[in-house]
Protein backbone atom coordinates (compact mmCIF):
# COMPACT_ATOMS: atom_id res chain seq x y z
CA UNK A 1 0.00 0.00 0.00
CA UNK A 2 2.95 2.04 0.94
CA UNK A 3 4.68 1.42 -2.54
CA UNK A 4 1.47 2.15 -4.47
CA UNK A 5 0.82 5.52 -2.44
CA UNK A 6 4.47 6.57 -3.09
CA UNK A 7 3.87 5.73 -7.02
CA UNK A 8 0.90 8.02 -7.38
CA UNK A 9 2.61 10.78 -5.77
CA UNK A 10 5.58 10.10 -8.08
CA UNK A 11 3.26 9.85 -11.46
CA UNK A 12 1.25 13.21 -10.04
CA UNK A 13 4.93 15.11 -9.75
CA UNK A 14 6.29 13.93 -12.66
CA UNK A 15 3.24 14.89 -14.49
CA UNK A 16 2.83 11.11 -15.83
CA UNK A 17 -1.41 11.24 -14.61
CA UNK A 18 -3.21 10.38 -11.97
CA UNK A 19 -2.84 7.02 -11.43
CA UNK A 20 -0.28 4.39 -9.51
CA UNK A 21 0.72 1.72 -12.16
CA UNK A 22 4.19 -0.16 -11.20
CA UNK A 23 7.67 0.86 -12.97
CA UNK A 24 6.00 2.94 -16.05
CA UNK A 25 6.48 6.37 -16.63
CA UNK A 26 7.36 8.62 -13.62
CA UNK A 27 6.58 5.67 -10.87
CA UNK A 28 9.61 2.78 -9.74
CA UNK A 29 7.97 0.69 -6.92
CA UNK A 30 6.75 -3.05 -8.44
CA UNK A 31 3.50 -3.98 -6.72
CA UNK A 32 3.26 -7.56 -7.36
CA UNK A 33 0.23 -8.10 -5.26
CA UNK A 34 -1.65 -5.94 -6.95
CA UNK A 35 0.02 -6.77 -10.64
CA UNK A 36 -1.83 -10.15 -9.79
CA UNK A 37 -4.95 -8.88 -8.78
CA UNK A 38 -5.52 -6.46 -11.60
CA UNK A 39 -4.33 -9.09 -14.28
CA UNK A 40 -6.13 -8.59 -17.23
CA UNK A 41 -8.18 -5.86 -16.59
CA UNK A 42 -8.49 -2.38 -18.02
CA UNK A 43 -6.20 0.04 -16.57
CA UNK A 44 -9.61 1.74 -15.39
CA UNK A 45 -10.78 -1.23 -13.35
CA UNK A 46 -6.89 -1.28 -11.68
CA UNK A 47 -4.17 1.35 -11.33
CA UNK A 48 -6.65 4.06 -12.64
CA UNK A 49 -9.18 3.54 -10.69
CA UNK A 50 -10.58 6.65 -9.19
CA UNK A 51 -11.82 4.47 -6.17
CA UNK A 52 -8.58 2.95 -5.47
CA UNK A 53 -6.89 6.18 -5.63
CA UNK A 54 -9.34 7.99 -3.43
CA UNK A 55 -8.52 5.15 -1.07
CA UNK A 56 -4.68 5.61 -1.35
CA UNK A 57 -4.85 9.60 -0.82
CA UNK A 58 -6.99 8.89 2.60
CA UNK A 59 -3.98 6.60 3.45
CA UNK A 60 -7.19 3.75 4.19
CA UNK A 61 -5.04 0.62 4.05
CA UNK A 62 -7.56 -1.56 5.53
CA UNK A 63 -10.56 -0.03 3.29
CA UNK A 64 -8.54 -0.84 0.19
CA UNK A 65 -7.93 -4.56 1.75
CA UNK A 66 -10.96 -5.13 2.14
CA UNK A 67 -12.24 -3.61 -1.61
CA UNK A 68 -9.85 -6.70 -3.01
CA UNK A 69 -10.78 -9.20 -0.32
CA UNK A 70 -14.60 -9.13 -1.33
CA UNK A 71 -14.20 -8.82 -5.20
CA UNK A 72 -14.29 -12.48 -6.77
CA UNK A 73 -12.81 -10.82 -9.91
CA UNK A 74 -9.57 -9.60 -7.55
CA UNK A 75 -9.64 -12.73 -5.67
CA UNK A 76 -9.47 -15.09 -8.49
CA UNK A 77 -6.63 -13.30 -9.98
CA UNK A 78 -4.53 -13.44 -6.98
CA UNK A 79 -5.54 -17.22 -5.73
CA UNK A 80 -6.62 -18.88 -8.99
CA UNK A 81 -10.31 -19.95 -9.76
CA UNK A 82 -9.72 -23.61 -8.39
CA UNK A 83 -9.75 -21.91 -4.92
CA UNK A 84 -13.12 -20.91 -5.51
CA UNK A 85 -15.43 -23.67 -6.49
CA UNK A 86 -18.81 -22.38 -7.02
CA UNK A 87 -17.73 -18.73 -8.15
CA UNK A 88 -18.49 -17.18 -11.62
CA UNK A 89 -14.56 -16.31 -11.87
CA UNK A 90 -13.10 -14.10 -14.94
CA UNK A 91 -11.98 -16.72 -18.26
CA UNK A 92 -8.75 -14.58 -17.44
CA UNK A 93 -7.85 -15.69 -14.10
CA UNK A 94 -5.48 -18.45 -13.49
CA UNK A 95 -6.57 -21.78 -12.43
CA UNK A 96 -3.89 -21.42 -9.65
CA UNK A 97 -2.89 -18.25 -8.41
CA UNK A 98 -0.08 -16.95 -6.44
CA UNK A 99 -1.08 -16.08 -3.61
CA UNK A 100 -3.64 -18.18 -0.77
CA UNK A 101 -7.12 -18.15 -0.88
CA UNK A 102 -7.09 -16.41 3.01
CA UNK A 103 -5.10 -13.90 1.77
CA UNK A 104 -6.67 -10.79 3.59
CA UNK A 105 -9.49 -13.14 5.09
CA UNK A 106 -8.86 -15.27 7.17
CA UNK A 107 -12.42 -17.41 6.23
CA UNK A 108 -12.75 -16.38 2.27
CA UNK A 109 -15.61 -19.32 1.94
CA UNK A 110 -17.79 -17.47 4.67
CA UNK A 111 -20.03 -14.86 2.55
CA UNK A 112 -21.47 -13.60 5.20
CA UNK A 113 -18.76 -13.35 7.43
CA UNK A 114 -17.36 -15.46 10.48
CA UNK A 115 -17.89 -14.04 13.97
CA UNK A 116 -16.64 -15.08 17.62
CA UNK A 117 -19.99 -14.55 19.60
CA UNK A 118 -18.94 -14.35 23.48
CA UNK A 119 -19.30 -11.93 26.37
CA UNK A 120 -16.08 -9.97 25.98
CA UNK A 121 -16.88 -6.75 26.34
CA UNK A 122 -16.73 -4.91 30.02
CA UNK A 123 -17.74 -1.80 31.40
CA UNK A 124 -17.83 0.02 34.93
CA UNK A 125 -20.00 2.81 36.45
CA UNK A 126 -19.10 4.71 39.38
CA UNK A 127 -21.37 7.43 41.18
CA UNK A 128 -21.23 9.67 43.98
CA UNK A 129 -25.17 10.18 44.33
CA UNK A 130 -27.19 12.27 46.95
CA UNK A 131 -30.60 12.95 47.51
CA UNK A 132 -32.26 15.61 50.16
CA UNK A 133 -36.04 15.00 50.95
CA UNK A 134 -38.44 17.09 53.00
CA UNK A 135 -41.42 14.96 53.66
CA UNK A 136 -45.04 16.59 53.63
CA UNK A 137 -45.01 19.25 56.29
CA UNK A 138 -47.22 22.20 56.53
CA UNK A 139 -48.14 22.04 53.18
CA UNK A 140 -44.29 21.55 51.53
CA UNK A 141 -43.28 18.72 50.13
CA UNK A 142 -39.61 18.41 48.17
CA UNK A 143 -37.29 16.46 46.84
CA UNK A 144 -33.84 16.42 45.25
CA UNK A 145 -31.53 14.75 44.03
CA UNK A 146 -28.07 14.94 42.60
CA UNK A 147 -25.68 12.16 40.37
CA UNK A 148 -22.35 12.49 39.90
CA UNK A 149 -20.87 9.42 37.57
CA UNK A 150 -18.68 7.95 35.11
CA UNK A 151 -19.87 5.01 32.82
CA UNK A 152 -16.99 3.45 31.22
CA UNK A 153 -16.50 0.72 28.54
CA UNK A 154 -15.05 -0.82 25.22
CA UNK A 155 -18.26 -2.03 23.83
CA UNK A 156 -19.67 1.55 22.18
CA UNK A 157 -22.80 0.34 21.84
CA UNK A 158 -26.69 0.36 23.30
CA UNK A 159 -28.00 -3.15 23.72
CA UNK A 160 -26.03 -6.68 24.26
CA UNK A 161 -27.33 -8.03 21.05
CA UNK A 162 -25.85 -5.57 19.09
CA UNK A 163 -22.89 -6.15 16.66
CA UNK A 164 -20.27 -3.62 17.66
CA UNK A 165 -16.63 -5.17 16.56
CA UNK A 166 -14.21 -4.41 18.27
CA UNK A 167 -12.00 -1.38 16.46
CA UNK A 168 -8.95 -4.09 16.19
CA UNK A 169 -8.87 -7.33 18.14
CA UNK A 170 -5.14 -7.30 18.81
CA UNK A 171 -6.17 -4.31 21.58
CA UNK A 172 -9.53 -4.29 22.51
CA UNK A 173 -7.93 -1.38 25.13
CA UNK A 174 -7.99 0.86 22.48
CA UNK A 175 -11.98 0.66 22.44
CA UNK A 176 -12.34 1.80 26.13
CA UNK A 177 -13.94 5.18 26.46
CA UNK A 178 -17.26 6.57 27.94
CA UNK A 179 -20.49 4.70 27.27
CA UNK A 180 -23.37 5.61 25.16
CA UNK A 181 -25.49 6.01 28.23
CA UNK A 182 -22.57 8.30 30.22
CA UNK A 183 -24.55 11.05 31.85
CA UNK A 184 -21.52 13.08 33.99
CA UNK A 185 -23.66 15.61 36.06
CA UNK A 186 -27.62 14.92 36.77
CA UNK A 187 -29.75 17.06 38.94
CA UNK A 188 -33.66 16.80 39.45
CA UNK A 189 -35.99 18.06 41.99
CA UNK A 190 -39.54 18.01 42.66
CA UNK A 191 -41.94 20.02 44.91
CA UNK A 192 -45.71 20.82 46.12
CA UNK A 193 -46.92 23.65 48.34
CA UNK A 194 -50.45 23.54 49.33
CA UNK A 195 -51.92 26.72 50.00
CA UNK A 196 -53.35 27.03 53.83
CA UNK A 197 -56.21 27.72 52.52
CA UNK A 198 -59.59 26.10 53.61
CA UNK A 199 -61.09 23.70 56.39
CA UNK A 200 -58.05 22.18 58.34
CA UNK A 201 -55.93 24.80 57.29
CA UNK A 202 -54.45 28.03 58.88
CA UNK A 203 -57.15 30.03 57.23
CA UNK A 204 -60.60 28.89 56.89
CA UNK A 205 -63.99 30.19 57.20
CA UNK A 206 -66.97 28.96 58.37
CA UNK A 207 -69.13 29.37 55.26
CA UNK A 208 -68.94 25.93 53.56
CA UNK A 209 -69.35 27.49 49.95
CA UNK A 210 -66.42 29.99 50.48
CA UNK A 211 -64.05 27.54 51.82
CA UNK A 212 -64.70 24.96 48.40
CA UNK A 213 -63.51 28.42 46.56
CA UNK A 214 -60.32 29.19 48.79
CA UNK A 215 -59.53 25.32 49.50
CA UNK A 216 -57.95 22.94 47.86
CA UNK A 217 -55.37 24.95 45.52
CA UNK A 218 -51.55 23.46 45.29
CA UNK A 219 -48.95 24.11 43.22
CA UNK A 220 -45.95 21.51 42.05
CA UNK A 221 -43.02 21.68 39.72
CA UNK A 222 -40.71 19.57 38.31
CA UNK A 223 -37.41 20.34 37.09
CA UNK A 224 -34.36 18.33 35.17
CA UNK A 225 -30.72 19.74 34.66
CA UNK A 226 -28.27 17.37 33.38
CA UNK A 227 -25.03 17.05 30.82
CA UNK A 228 -25.31 16.28 27.52
CA UNK A 229 -25.20 12.93 25.79
CA UNK A 230 -21.34 11.50 24.60
CA UNK A 231 -20.41 10.66 20.87
CA UNK A 232 -17.65 10.03 19.31
CA UNK A 233 -15.83 11.53 16.21
CA UNK A 234 -15.01 9.74 13.77
CA UNK A 235 -12.56 9.68 10.88
CA UNK A 236 -15.28 8.70 8.11
CA UNK A 237 -13.08 7.76 5.55
CA UNK A 238 -12.78 3.63 6.05
CA UNK A 239 -10.06 1.74 8.21
CA UNK A 240 -6.19 2.55 8.18
CA UNK A 241 -5.93 -1.16 9.64
CA UNK A 242 -9.29 -2.92 8.86
CA UNK A 243 -12.69 -1.49 7.80
CA UNK A 244 -13.29 0.01 11.40
CA UNK A 245 -12.67 3.53 11.53
CA UNK A 246 -9.25 4.65 12.85
CA UNK A 247 -10.48 7.84 14.46
CA UNK A 248 -9.13 11.13 14.79
CA UNK A 249 -6.17 13.49 15.29
CA UNK A 250 -5.76 16.49 16.70
CA UNK A 251 -3.67 19.27 15.83
CA UNK A 252 -2.49 21.99 18.61
CA UNK A 253 -5.77 21.10 20.73
CA UNK A 254 -6.83 18.88 23.31
CA UNK A 255 -9.31 17.03 24.16
CA UNK A 256 -11.11 19.46 27.28
CA UNK A 257 -9.99 22.46 25.05
CA UNK A 258 -12.05 21.05 22.52
CA UNK A 259 -15.31 20.67 24.34
CA UNK A 260 -14.93 24.39 26.03
CA UNK A 261 -15.35 25.24 22.19
CA UNK A 262 -18.87 23.90 21.92
CA UNK A 263 -22.32 25.44 22.25
CA UNK A 264 -25.40 26.14 20.08
CA UNK A 265 -24.90 28.77 18.15
CA UNK A 266 -27.38 30.20 15.67
CA UNK A 267 -25.67 31.53 12.09
CA UNK A 268 -27.13 34.06 9.70
CA UNK A 269 -29.15 31.38 7.32
CA UNK A 270 -30.77 30.31 10.36
CA UNK A 271 -28.79 27.05 10.72
CA UNK A 272 -27.84 26.11 14.03
CA UNK A 273 -23.99 24.50 14.76
CA UNK A 274 -22.47 22.78 18.07
CA UNK A 275 -18.99 23.64 17.06
CA UNK A 276 -17.78 27.05 16.26
CA UNK A 277 -17.10 28.35 12.91
CA UNK A 278 -13.20 28.27 13.69
CA UNK A 279 -13.57 24.36 13.57
CA UNK A 280 -15.41 24.54 10.12
CA UNK A 281 -13.79 24.54 6.49
CA UNK A 282 -15.79 25.91 4.06
CA UNK A 283 -16.94 22.47 2.90
CA UNK A 284 -18.95 22.15 6.01
CA UNK A 285 -16.29 19.10 6.92
CA UNK A 286 -13.85 19.64 10.04
CA UNK A 287 -11.15 21.69 9.88
CA UNK A 288 -8.16 20.04 9.46
CA UNK A 289 -5.67 22.55 10.88
CA UNK A 290 -7.76 21.54 13.94
CA UNK A 291 -9.45 18.41 13.83
CA UNK A 292 -7.91 16.21 11.08
CA UNK A 293 -9.05 12.27 9.86
CA UNK A 294 -6.03 9.33 10.54
CA UNK A 295 -4.78 8.93 7.16
CA UNK A 296 -1.67 6.90 8.43
CA UNK A 297 -1.95 3.28 6.76
CA UNK A 298 -1.68 0.96 9.52
CA UNK A 299 -2.06 3.18 12.49
CA UNK A 300 -4.98 3.42 14.63
CA UNK A 301 -5.04 7.37 16.23
CA UNK A 302 -7.55 9.02 18.94
CA UNK A 303 -10.89 7.92 20.14
CA UNK A 304 -12.47 11.36 21.02
CA UNK A 305 -14.93 11.36 22.74
CA UNK A 306 -17.16 14.48 23.32
CA UNK A 307 -20.36 15.92 25.13
CA UNK A 308 -23.42 17.02 23.30
CA UNK A 309 -25.56 20.00 24.79
CA UNK A 310 -27.02 19.82 27.84
CA UNK A 311 -30.39 19.20 28.91
CA UNK A 312 -32.79 21.08 31.13
CA UNK A 313 -36.67 21.18 31.43
CA UNK A 314 -39.17 22.73 34.34
CA UNK A 315 -42.69 21.53 34.04
CA UNK A 316 -45.41 23.67 36.71
CA UNK A 317 -48.75 22.71 37.58
CA UNK A 318 -51.27 24.98 39.36
CA UNK A 319 -53.97 22.74 40.76
CA UNK A 320 -57.26 23.05 42.42
CA UNK A 321 -59.28 20.42 44.22
CA UNK A 322 -62.84 20.88 45.04
CA UNK A 323 -64.59 18.47 47.61
CA UNK A 324 -68.27 17.24 46.32
CA UNK A 325 -68.40 14.12 48.82
CA UNK A 326 -66.45 12.37 50.95
CA UNK A 327 -65.38 10.31 47.86
CA UNK A 328 -65.55 12.77 45.06
CA UNK A 329 -64.11 15.94 44.10
CA UNK A 330 -62.86 17.35 41.24
CA UNK A 331 -59.94 18.54 40.17
CA UNK A 332 -59.08 21.05 37.92
CA UNK A 333 -55.08 21.33 36.61
CA UNK A 334 -53.54 24.09 34.54
CA UNK A 335 -49.69 23.08 33.73
CA UNK A 336 -46.99 24.41 31.74
CA UNK A 337 -45.06 21.80 30.25
CA UNK A 338 -41.18 23.02 29.32
CA UNK A 339 -42.07 26.02 31.38
CA UNK A 340 -39.65 28.66 30.08
CA UNK A 341 -39.69 27.18 26.41
CA UNK A 342 -36.69 26.31 26.76
CA UNK A 343 -34.61 24.49 23.43
CA UNK A 344 -33.07 21.30 24.35
CA UNK A 345 -30.74 20.49 21.27
CA UNK A 346 -29.98 16.67 20.24
CA UNK A 347 -25.90 16.76 18.04
CA UNK A 348 -25.54 14.18 16.73
CA UNK A 349 -28.61 13.14 15.35
CA UNK A 350 -31.54 13.09 17.08
CA UNK A 351 -33.38 11.35 20.45
CA UNK A 352 -33.86 7.96 18.52
CA UNK A 353 -29.84 7.69 18.02
CA UNK A 354 -28.86 5.85 21.17
CA UNK A 355 -25.58 5.38 20.09
CA UNK A 356 -24.07 9.15 18.38
CA UNK A 357 -20.71 9.23 16.18
CA UNK A 358 -20.07 12.29 13.97
CA UNK A 359 -18.29 11.81 10.80
CA UNK A 360 -15.50 14.35 10.92
CA UNK A 361 -15.62 14.50 7.11
CA UNK A 362 -18.96 14.70 6.64
CA UNK A 363 -20.06 18.10 4.83
CA UNK A 364 -22.63 18.57 7.69
CA UNK A 365 -20.19 17.51 10.45
CA UNK A 366 -21.08 20.37 12.93
CA UNK A 367 -24.69 21.02 12.00
CA UNK A 368 -27.40 20.52 14.90
CA UNK A 369 -30.80 19.37 12.95
CA UNK A 370 -32.85 18.28 16.43
CA UNK A 371 -34.18 19.35 19.89
CA UNK A 372 -35.70 17.07 22.10
CA UNK A 373 -38.75 15.23 21.46
CA UNK A 374 -40.31 12.41 22.85
CA UNK A 375 -39.42 8.83 20.85
CA UNK A 376 -42.83 8.46 19.16
CA UNK A 377 -43.13 12.25 18.37
CA UNK A 378 -46.59 11.96 19.08
CA UNK A 379 -46.82 13.40 22.86
CA UNK A 380 -44.05 15.54 23.72
CA UNK A 381 -42.66 17.76 20.75
CA UNK A 382 -40.28 19.60 22.94
CA UNK A 383 -41.60 22.98 23.04
CA UNK A 384 -43.89 24.24 25.33
CA UNK A 385 -47.16 23.25 26.29
CA UNK A 386 -50.16 24.69 28.13
CA UNK A 387 -53.02 22.48 28.61
CA UNK A 388 -55.47 22.78 31.04
CA UNK A 389 -57.18 19.41 32.60
CA UNK A 390 -61.00 18.50 34.01
CA UNK A 391 -60.60 15.27 36.15
CA UNK A 392 -63.78 13.86 38.20
CA UNK A 393 -62.11 11.72 40.99
CA UNK A 394 -64.13 9.19 42.64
Amino acid sequence: FLLAQDNLRKNIAGGCGNRFDPVSGCSTNALPILTAAFHGLLPTSGFRNGSFITLLNNGVAGAFANTLANSSTFMCNLAGSSAFPGVNCPSIAPVNGQFPANFFMLNPHATGGAFRMYNGSQSTYNALQMEVRRRLSKGLQVSANYTFSKSLTNYYGDSSVSFVPFTTLRNQKNDKGPSPWDLRNAFKADGIYEFPFGPAHKWSTSNGFANRIIGGWEVSSIHRWQSGRVFLLQSGFGGTTNQNDPGVVLNGIARNQLQDMLGAQKMPNGQVFYFPSSLIARDGTANSAFIAPCTTPGKLCNRIFLTGPRFYRADFSLIKKTTITERANLEMRAEALNAFNNINFFFPGGVTNSVPVVSITSTSFARITNAFQDPNTTDDNGGRILQLVLRFNF
